[in-house]
């Protein structure tokens, strides 16, 4: 019992800190690259009009979270640069104070989650389906496009944080059933997965490295 218990407070934790953690890497990578790339100030321009999609995807995936969790989705704005920021939805939190809570972290944290769907659900997609090169290269551009706007900024963080800890609980809850249910599957499923995860990040690692490397 006390082994499940301390699996489950280690997973919902390493969840709830991974989420803003690589929202904060990819923003930092990307600004890194992009400003040692392009010529002193088209940072802005190159990195947001290139990835176009990303930054719709981004902006979707905020409003899509805010209305799953009944949230009110007030306006959405796709792609519209001003100060820095390239678009932007408005909501407001609405019901118990709990679902509230959650409407915050959920939304605010939404554009990591479903980037990282939309890279997994790609990497699976190209192992069990031969495309032609267009194909491939489309769904790579966006792809592309997605992690690169999988970020999240200052503001996301705020409300991030002020509704983690009933994310924490979500998790703990969820984690805690999957461990101790080892029949219904969902414990083989979920150590599976994560062994799967580890493998393709082994090739991708070593892929990189041999890349690098010629």
């Amino acid at each position: 019992m006390n082994s499940v218990f301390g699996m489950s407070l280690i997973n919902a934790l390493v969840i709830c800190l991974a989420l803003p953690l690589i929202g904060i890497v990819v923003e930092f990578i990307c600004a890194y690259l992009f400003r040692k790339l392009t010529p002193v100030g088209a940072y802005f321009l190159v990195y947001n009009y290139l990835t176009i999609p990303g930054v719709m995807w981004h902006e979707l995936s905020h409003a899509l979270f805010a209305f799953v969790t009944l949230a009110k989705v007030n306006k959405i704005e796709l792609f519209k640069p001003r100060n820095g920021s390239l678009g932007r939805v408005n909501f407001t939190p609405r019901g118990p104070y709990l679902l509230r809570c959650l409407q915050l972290s959920l939304a605010s944290c939404a554009p990591v989650i479903t980037g990282l769907l939309a890279a997994f659900g790609y990497m699976h997609l190209i192992k069990s389906r031969s495309f032609s090169l267009p194909v491939h290269i489309i769904l790579g551009y966006l792809i592309i496009c997605i992690v690169l706007h999988m970020t999240m900024s200052i503001a996301d963080l705020k409300l991030y944080f002020k509704g983690i800890w009933v994310f924490f609980i979500l998790f703990f809850v969820c984690s805690l059933f999957i461990f101790k249910n080892p029949d219904a599957g969902l414990s083989a499923t979920y150590t599976e997965w994560i062994g799967s995860l580890k493998e393709t990040l082994d090739t991708l690692r070593q892929q990189g490295h041999n890349t690098y490397l010629g």
